[in-house]
């Protein structure tokens, strides 16, 4: 089963996560054709991830990715933070099969399939 969905980048902004110790207050924007992530690291340090998302081989991959902000205050790099991130990727691959995503200034385009277990 096939599902397609597009999100207005204004619900984006109503989004407000908390992964755990590490990263508080996690909002997410569109920025053109990239999505913008700002959180706080350890509860104090802003960072901001910027990039263009897109589909390869059913998984999602981030182009173009850049990480700013105070890393080195939090104890983190940017390779770090990327690895973190990709091995989540990774294990929701496992779970969805991505078939296309894409961004424009006021939505984000999504098509997705859930794979069999």
């Amino acid at each position: 089963m096939r599902i397609n969905i597009t999100i207005p980048a204004f619900a984006l902004k109503e989004i407000n996560v908390d992964v755990g110790k590490l990263l508080k207050c996690i909002r997410f924007d569109v920025l053109n054709d990239r999505i913008v992530i700002k959180a706080l690291a350890l509860g104090k340090f802003e960072i901001t991830m910027k990039f263009r998302p897109s589909a390869e081989n059913g998984k999602l991959v981030l182009q173009d990715a850049e990480v700013e902000g105070a890393l080195g205050l939090a104890h983190m790099s940017e390779s770090w933070i990327m690895s973190k991130i990709q091995k989540a990727l990774e294990a929701n691959a496992e779970k969805i099969f991505i078939h296309d995503i894409s961004t424009a200034s006021d939505k984000i385009y999504l098509s997705f399939s859930p794979r069999q277990s």
